[in-house]
């Protein structure tokens, strides 16, 4: 080729360059005009960002700058950007990336930046156009919420109750507290997200998944109480509990009904103590009856605190029938909606939670109360917890309680039932003591009365001496055998009264009858026999 023909050849390239150049910066600025977004032009590396309108998000750029990256991106996500690009450039590939800026007035924002590659004949990058939006506001938002759900999960792990956010035909979980994922035995990675008949699949014979979708269906509230729940643990044994629970719709933006709400009390070891109760005491289980009642429509208290003058900000059902008051006390002080707290712990315990911005925990502690003109004394297990303006500074103490009183007096009266029992228990070993003590009198004197009437034996076969005994009211009669030598009664035969009477000598025998009448007679006197001489056949 010749060099005029070289040089025609090259002049023609760079005259199209330039005039594709000049097409794309007029496309630029067509864009540029008629978007919202900040638009703009970089050299091939990056390094070169030309003029633009930042259009009040980021400063404008009145000629082509270096240096730009470190002026317009947040210096925390530099590092971030600076590798995003070069990968972009490498890749000759669309650059896309969510960063933070430095706005305008001095601000910090977000930013979605999306940058081409324009690419020459020989596939070689010329320069880039991209577009930043200013998406600081969606940031925001999702922030927001993002806070908002942190503060809603704060305050339902703060819930004594297990709580649980159920969605969909599925029934996907999709909210839980950490009193629902300690009572499943499960953990917020093993459940969030997932199927509830994944999740618990012993349950799919249970009438839980049926309620749920029952709810969704028809809005209707599923109020249950003492309900049985059975698990089946790894080793194939069952875990059997009880718990009070409430299914409550919940809809999304439209109205449309999605999702239940599941609060949940578990209530084991109640139900076990209060069949314990029933079979010994009847007394107790009518009181473990009227706890029940007691916290049968509301198992959970909650109000808000507000500022260190602690104004009642808000005060749901429960609590207002725990504090004996009503609606009126709305936006007063604590201390002057419940004067009789007064030289009671609960306000300088507020006062330190506000103040230093911890929690409280109270458990059973006692609690003088007025309802309708009168002090009753309850117990309450209660969570006193700061609330802050997202920094340090503590706005508002959430209080949650539950009336505990049932639980104190059926455990001090089964304590009294126990103490009762060891003090019958110490008596009847006393008496058994006492027993012991004459058995032993009684086997001594059986044991002198055997050596006495063995004396008294050898005593009269050594005299040859005839013996026998009557028993007037059976009639029986004893002869020895020397009695029955004297008298000629055969050893074979069985001696009577009768025979008796026949073998006394007839002069004596009125005699003799007469005598033994007279012992006979309780009113009588007792006569030897010796003293009663008489003549035998």
């Amino acid at each position: 080729m010749s060099k005029v023909a070289v040089w025609f050849f090259e002049n023609t390239r760079q005259v199209k360059e330039r005039q594709f150049i000049a097409a794309s910066e007029e496309r630029f600025r067509a864009l540029a005009t008629a978007t919202s977004d900040v638009v703009y032009s970089l050299n091939a590396d990056w390094e070169v960002m030309r003029p633009l309108d930042g259009r009040g998000f980021l400063l404008d750029t009145q000629e082509p700058i270096s240096g730009w990256r470190e002026r317009n991106i947040f210096a925390d996500d530099l590092e971030m950007a600076n590798a995003a690009i070069k990968e972009a450039i490498a890749k000759k590939q669309i650059f896309e990336l969510e960063h933070r800026v430095n706005r305008a007035d001095g601000s910090t924002g977000w930013t979605f930046s999306r940058a081409v590659p324009i690419l020459n004949a020989k596939g070689e990058i010329t320069e880039w156009f991209g577009t930043a939006s200013d998406i600081t506001e969606r940031k925001r938002t999702a922030q927001q919420r993002k806070d908002e759900q942190q503060q809603l999960q704060l305050i339902i792990n703060m819930l004594p109750a297990s709580v649980v956010v159920i969605r969909g035909d599925d029934l996907i979980v999709e909210m839980i507290n950490q009193a629902n994922l300690d009572y499943w035995h499960k953990t917020a990675a093993e459940v969030v997200g997932k199927p509830f008949l994944e999740i618990l699949p012993d349950l799919a014979d249970q009438p839980f998944a049926g309620q749920l979708r029952q709810v969704m269906a028809t809005g209707e509230i599923i109020d249950v109480k003492e309900s049985p729940v059975l698990f089946e643990n790894a080793d194939g044994s069952i875990r059997e509990t009880f718990v009070d629970y409430t299914y409550q719709p919940l809809t999304d933006a439209s109205g449309q009904r999605n999702g239940v709400l599941v609060m949940s009390f578990e209530i084991t070891e109640r139900v076990a103590a209060r069949k314990l109760l029933e079979e010994t005491n009847a007394q107790l289980a009518r009181s473990e009856a009227r706890f029940k009642y007691l916290i049968q429509d509301a198992p959970v208290a909650i109000g808000v605190l507000h500022g260190r003058e602690l104004l009642i900000a808000s005060a749901n059902k429960m609590i207002l029938k725990v504090w004996g008051k009503t609606r009126s006390i709305m936006g007063l002080p604590v201390a002057v909606a419940l004067p009789e707290i007064q030289g009671q712990p609960f306000l300088q315990l507020l006062d330190e939670v506000f103040t230093s911005g911890r929690p409280y925990f109270g458990s059973e502690v006692k609690a003088l109360l007025e309802n309708e003109g009168q002090l009753q004394e309850i117990y309450l297990n209660f969570v006193y917890q700061p609330i802050t303006d997202g920094g340090t500074d503590t706005t508002d103490i959430l209080v949650v309680a539950v009336d505990v009183t049932a639980q104190v007096n059926a455990r001090e009266e089964l304590q009294h039932i126990n103490e009762e029992m060891a003090a019958a228990n110490e008596e009847l070993a006393t008496t058994n003591e006492e027993l012991t003590e004459m058995q032993q009198l009684y086997q001594a004197v059986n044991r002198e009365l055997e050596t006495s009437a063995s004396r008294l034996r050898m005593a009269i076969e050594s005299t040859s001496l005839g013996t026998w005994e009557y028993d007037p009211p059976s009639g029986d009669l004893y002869w020895s055998k020397e009695c029955r030598e004297v008298y000629g009664i055969a050893e074979n035969e069985t001696p009577t009264y009768a025979d008796f009477a026949e073998h006394i000598h007839p002069g004596d025998r009125t005699r003799v009858e007469a005598v033994i009448a007279q012992a006979m007679d309780p009113a009588g006197q007792w006569l030897l026999w010796p003293q009663l001489p008489h003549q035998a056949f």
